[in-house]
């Protein structure tokens, strides 16, 4: 009987896609090429090496490989690359990293493409000159927008993409693969095309077998994750439904409360706050029946975070304390730092910011310092560098809460310790994505130096938070627009003191237009744009309180839009 690999490989011969890539060597020779190759998983990027590790043999050439399993080592891939011997008969470089891993290496590996796509795009004509054959980055179907973000000019001369996605025939054909195979496939806790996972359910969905359906169910559960990380949350609802009805029908209990734990995840992330509590309690209920404490705890933690939300505070911190005495029992008392350390940590940090919004400082503060000392071991003992924004964010927090019981020095200590860690992430590791927490702790450290007297740093921290914020919405990031305005509108406060009117006249300027443009936007709720009504109040009432000459410069320093302003100072 076939293998699985042998089966694929004959799958592979008939793919449109391969052919194409195939086809590329018979018309190019001797020459640099970039190509990306999309594969589903790991095992669909050993029969695509296979294959064409035989066809080059072929025509007498070899594939030369470099193969990372280390996130660091696949940051210094540029390094990799000029360091490497060029023998004779290289047909092409095949460049591979994990495709398929579990959820928590999701941010450590997608970093580390962001980084080392961005290093090699510094290098593209050496690239060319030293190197006259084909690349091809082998990489899961994720990696395709990161490639073409952080490396356009590697982008700009690729040859083609290739992606890899099997057809239904490749299973249903003779019904080569079984469900067993499905499965160790799609092992639950792994992290894969959802795409490929969902049209593997809805295939496998037809069968009647028990086993067929336990499968589809996961399927539909790893294609709802995958879905969820990836922000297309209708659709991860959606698969989650289904896991549910099978995992209900055939009285799969740990699944259930699984899937219904990552439903109400799901349902909070929609907005749909009462009905997420809702799945976290029958999920909470199932846990505590089947006794497992480390999953119970977790769902009283995500039942906490949603009754903060609703601002239900004190509901929140009793949830929280339930779910840090069972997560501190299983790390203190039994040793499971593996386990439940990371959701311990969280758990700190939560009811730290609960107890802030209770206006209980002091306790908050103590909250955050427990979660920063497990963070810091967990991140720089135990390498769990994905907790980093998680650090950041807690030392943030904490400079907030010290800033709001007057203890300024102390707070700028904990803003500049976030904002070294955010740094080290957005601008070192490129995940652009947390460049709007990193501009969160420039604002905040900005606030602690307008107390201290220090009105030109924080001009200054006011204005790197801002200029974060135009590059995130250079990549269309509209969420960020109600937090560029309040800052926007800080910097205006401080500028006036300056008696600064050429930057009052812009910063006012822009401040009033993006009114404008939030108040029309349908996304924005009326807390929003109610806040911004009364900031934008106050810059109006802030100017008419200089004299009408200082008043004048403001409109003339506003070129076309300075007779928007007057309007708006002197109310005609």
């Amino acid at each position: 009987m076939a293998t699985l690999l042998e089966k694929r490989g004959e799958t592979l011969a008939e793919l449109p896609e391969w052919r194409k890539l195939l086809e590329h060597f018979e018309l190019t020779e001797d020459r640099f090429a970039y190509i990306p190759l999309l594969v589903p998983d790991d095992s669909w990027a050993e029969v695509c090496e296979r294959s064409l590790t035989a066809y080059l043999s072929a025509k007498k050439k070899k594939l030369c490989k470099l193969a990372f399993t280390e996130s660091e080592d696949f940051k210094n891939l540029a390094g990799k690359l000029f360091d490497l011997k060029f023998g004779e008969n290289i047909g092409a470089i095949w460049i591979t990293a994990p495709i398929v891993f579990r959820k928590e290496q999701i941010e450590i590996w997608q970093a580390a493409w962001r980084e080392a796509t961005a290093r090699l795009n510094q290098y593209r004509n050496p690239l060319r000159e030293k190197f006259p054959v084909t690349f091809i980055f082998v990489g899961g179907f994720w990696t395709q927008e990161i490639t073409r973000t952080m490396a356009p000019d590697l982008w700009s001369i690729r040859t083609t993409v290739v992606r890899i996605e099997p057809p239904a025939p490749e299973s249903t054909r003779d019904n080569q693969l079984t469900t067993s195979e499905a499965s160790q496939q799609f092992e639950v806790g792994t992290n894969f095309d959802a795409d490929y996972a969902l049209k593997e359910a809805k295939r496998l969905h037809k069968k009647k077998e028990k086993e067929a359906k336990i499968t589809t169910a996961n399927l539909f559960y790893r294609a709802a994750d995958g879905f969820h990380i990836y922000g297309r949350l209708q659709e991860a609802q959606k698969a989650i439904k289904e896991a549910i009805k099978i995992y209900r029908s055939y009285k799969f209990e740990k699944e259930l409360a699984n899937s219904l734990n990552i439903e109400g995840i799901i349902l909070y992330d929609s907005g749909k706050l009462t009905d997420a509590i809702k799945r976290y309690e029958e999920a909470a209920k199932i846990y505590e029946r089947l006794e497992l404490t480390n999953d119970l705890a977790m769902a009283y933690g995500n039942k906490g975070v949603a009754l903060y939300s609703l601002g239900r505070l004190n509901e929140a911190v009793e949830k929280f304390n339930k779910a840090i005495a069972m997560l501190e029992k299983l790390v203190n008392e039994q040793g499971r730092i593996d386990l439940a350390a990371n959701d311990l940590a969280k758990a700190y940090g939560n009811k730290g910011n609960a107890l802030y919004s209770l206006g209980r400082l002091n306790e908050a503060v103590e909250e955050f310092n427990k979660a920063i000392a497990m963070f810091e071991k967990l991140v720089n003992e135990q390498g769990r560098i994905y907790l980093a924004n998680d650090l950041a964010m807690t030392y943030m927090n904490k400079g907030v809460a010290l800033k709001n019981l007057g203890r300024l020095n102390e707070s700028v200590e904990e803003f500049d310790k976030a904002i070294a860690g955010l740094e080290e992430l957005v601008n070192k590791q490129g995940r652009i994505y947390l460049a709007n927490d990193l501009a969160m702790t420039y604002w905040g450290k900005g606030n602690v130096l307008v107390d201290l007297d220090k009105p030109d740093e924080a001009i200054g921290k006011y204005g790197e938070a801002i200029k974060l914020w135009d590059e995130c919405l250079q990549r269309n990031e509209l969420h960020i627009l109600p937090n560029l305005f309040t800052v926007l509108y800080l910097r205006v406060k401080v500028l006036l003191t300056k008696e600064d009117w050429h930057s009052v006249a812009e910063d006012t300027r822009r401040a009033l237009n993006l009114r404008k443009e939030i108040f029309e936007h349908p996304d924005f709720s009326e807390h929003f744009k109610t806040q911004i009504s009364d900031e934008c109040s106050d810059i109006i009432e802030l100017i008419r309180e200089v004299s009408p000459e200082k008043r004048e410069e403001i409109y003339i320093h506003a070129g076309e839009d300075g007779e928007m302003i007057r309007r708006n100072v002197e109310g005609n």
